[in-house]
């Protein structure tokens, strides 16, 4: 009886691995990474909300729970903003929720139209149906943080309150309209699904590259650009960076796990993340002198990563990958 429970284990144990579906690699990366992620969206979002109803009903102690809610719903996002697919691709949404980055200054734009000339019902119910560039978290940091420090509260009844929480209140319409659709898409995945995703995934990491780092430091340190860094007035760049490395982190689980052979993904995301994890704020410092150092080491591990996710996404999602979605194409 032993020798056969033994010759059993050992034919379990020689059995060849068996490579999940596309269907269950879609699947589990939705129910663990995307939904729980806009779950925590959807609560963080309608927390900022409350804070700055608090402040601007009169509380001005509540200034500093309103910068710390602010933080979360950034986390958040941070954790999720690279699934452009699916809710968040319906109506503009994610741009509403997070126009960044913007052209031609036009958040700023937007914003010191409405300030100077506020309108007389300045509610979510507004918000609304104003351009993106009023709408969502990009406003809301500028009305708290400038130079990566808080502002002064702003007064009871001035239109910087009025705005927040009408900014706020539509960043939390939006983060529940991401996450109770997620919630309800429950059927078996299709071939577009599963396209969709791979190419949000891959993509992502090309948006990183361009975007948030290269835009930033430029090819020399002559054509750095500061303010180009995402999120730099809250001084938020690298953290929301590393947070960004974390959910692919955990994507990169789920498909390494699905292949028989798995990649680099998670070497290369967990590599990303610890080099970020050693640099500091202001983001555009890198650009400067030895530092150039530092960041070179960060983009070769972001390129690693883009390497990896191009090869094994794909090939765990049983798709072809096509374009960047940011180029357009």
């Amino acid at each position: 009886m032993l020798a056969a429970t033994a010759l059993l284990a050992l034919a379990a144990f020689a059995a060849p691995v068996q490579a999940a579906s596309p269907d269950e690699v879609y699947t589990a990366i939705v129910s663990q990474v995307i939904r729980p992620g806009f779950t925590a969206l959807d609560e963080k979002a309608a927390e900022h909300a409350k804070d700055w109803d608090t402040m601007c009903g009169g509380n001005a102690a509540a200034h500093s729970a309103v910068i710390a809610s602010f933080h979360e719903v950034a986390d958040a996002w941070a954790g999720v903003d690279i699934f452009r697919m699916g809710p968040a691709s319906k109506d503009f949404r994610r741009d509403r929720f997070y126009l960044w980055p913007e052209r031609k200054n036009a958040v700023a734009k937007a914003m010191a139209a409405v300030l100077k000339s506020p309108p007389v019902n300045m509610d979510d119910a507004w918000i609304s149906q104003q351009s993106a560039a009023i709408q969502g978290l990009p406003v809301l940091e500028r009305l708290l943080f400038d130079d990566g420090k808080p502002r002064d509260a702003p007064t009871a009844g001035s239109a910087e309150c009025k705005l927040g929480v009408a900014a706020s209140r539509n960043a939390a319409a939006l983060a529940h309209a991401f996450a109770s659709e997620w919630a309800a898409l429950t059927a078996p995945s299709t071939a577009a699904d599963r396209t969709a995703l791979a190419t949000d995934i891959v993509s992502g990491v090309g948006i990183i590259k361009d975007e948030k780092f290269e835009s930033v430091i430029g090819k020399t340190e002559a054509q750095a650009k500061p303010k180009a860094a995402e999120l730099w007035r809250s001084a938020r760049s690298l953290r929301t960076l590393a947070i960004n490395m974390e959910t692919y982190e955990k994507v990169a689980g789920i498909i390494d796990a699905a292949l028989p052979e798995p990649g680099n993904m998670t070497y290369s995301a967990a590599s990303t993340r610890q080099a970020i994890a050693g640099m500091h704020e202001p983001f555009a410092d890198y650009a400067k002198g030895k530092a150039r150092a530092d960041a070179n080491f960060l983009l070769a591990a972001i390129d690693s990563l883009g390497d990896s996710a191009s090869t094994d996404v794909a090939a765990a999602l049983g798709v072809t990958v096509g374009f960047n979605s940011s180029d357009g194409d």
